[in-house]
């Protein structure tokens, strides 16, 4: 955390205490994702490291620059792809989210390439896309027709992977699966869509302040275990500036101020970034932020184990969570899904028969998370 405030404030320096522990050092660095804030710094402020461990530092930041250059590339023919076809697209996360943030599109690590395009599109750019040898992995294609129009209704994204350069593209048609946690349409996100120049070329990317609320929604969901997710939060704020009664108001139409006021009262915590009036009234007027705010404040320093989805008890625990996160009803009914993609690869219906998915699914549920990992229930 130290080494993310400095990276966020320039009058901040880092003191090295005594008897570190450096392969845990580097191992939540990597955990956390912030390798690079904590290079800027080795180099911005003169640390000397031990020889083995600066080394394996520059190695481990090198490896990732290396991917982030290869994402770019790629960033540049998907969207020339897309182009070529007419179908409407913009990127999140990745380099082109690294260079809202950052000014620079290898600031930012990632492991993957987000592309959303418009729901109607989505077989046109799929098929676009595997003519360029982007493979479909996960069994899409191997699905009947109404398993595949329950797939796109229930879920958000499909992968794919470059066969050659083995690259890993996620193609989304909103920005996550239950459509109303953030239920922004694609059209909404084209009217205020930013140009951002990667390399040679300018791509679609979110808006200043629709870029905020993903980032805000996408570090809620997953309890801000990670800093780096609030480090482009935190970096994103003091590279914009944004009238926060306007803002607020926006993010409680679209019903995500509880992500928001948690992650503004987080950056104050975590990095002294101030909380803006009208956040702190907004907070003192709802308890559960509290909940929010204590849940992931412990998650970050890892005084708390964030629950996954495997087994019951840690599917009830994540699923606690997260319905806390929205007020409305429609989004915590969005949870509950009438069919899964894992019971289509767990058993194959004829179309004829395809309502038992529905009939089936709590057969499926009880076999999956208290039969077959008996351990984690």
């Amino acid at each position: 955390m130290a080494f993310c405030k400095a990276y966020l404030n320039d009058k901040h320096r880092v003191m090295l205490p005594a008897g570190i522990h450096w392969a845990k050092f580097i191992q939540l660095a990597q955990k956390h994702r912030v390798l690079f804030p904590v290079h800027q710094i080795v180099q911005r402020s003169g640390l000397v490291l031990p020889p083995e461990v600066d080394a394996e530092i520059r190695k481990i930041n090198k490896a990732l620059t290396v991917k982030a250059l290869k994402h770019t590339s790629h960033i540049i023919a998907i969207s020339k792809i897309l182009e070529e076809q007419h179908i409407p697209h913009l990127f999140i996360k990745g380099p082109v989210a690294a260079q809202q943030i950052y000014n620079d599109p290898f600031a930012k690590h990632s492991r993957d390439i987000d592309v959303v395009v418009d729901p109607s599109q989505i077989h046109p750019a799929l098929k676009s896309l595997q003519k360029k040898g982007y493979q479909l992995i996960g069994g899409f294609d191997q699905f009947s027709p109404k398993q595949q129009q329950a797939f796109l209704s229930f879920q958000n994204q499909l992968v794919l992977v470059h066969t050659r350069e083995k690259v890993q593209v996620e193609i989304h048609w909103r920005l996550f699966s239950n459509r109303y946690l953030f239920p922004l349409s694609f059209q909404e996100t084209l009217v205020g869509a930013e140009q951002i120049r990667i390399g040679p070329k300018e791509v679609n990317g979110l808006s200043g302040k629709y870029l905020l609320f993903y980032l805000c929604t996408h570090g809620a969901k997953h309890h801000w275990s990670q800093l780096y997710l609030l480090t482009e939060v935190v970096r994103l704020l003091r590279s914009m500036a944004f009238n926060w009664k306007e803002t607020l108001a926006k993010a409680m139409e679209l019903g995500v101020e509880r992500p928001l006021v948690q992650a503004l009262l987080l950056a104050e915590i975590c990095f002294q970034e101030e909380t803006p009036p009208a956040v702190k009234e907004y907070a003192a007027r709802d308890k559960t932020i509290c909940k929010l705010v204590d849940l992931a404040y412990k998650a970050i320093l890892g005084q708390i184990e964030v629950p996954v989805d495997h087994g019951a008890r840690n599917y009830l625990k994540a699923l606690a969570y997260r319905l806390w996160l929205r007020k409305d009803l429609r989004y915590k009914v969005g949870y509950w899904q009438p069919v899964s993609v894992n019971d289509f690869r767990l058993v194959k219906l004829p179309e004829s028969l395809f309502f038992l998915y529905a009939w089936l699914r709590p057969f499926f549920w009880c076999w999956r998370y208290f039969i077959k990992s008996p351990g984690h229930a």
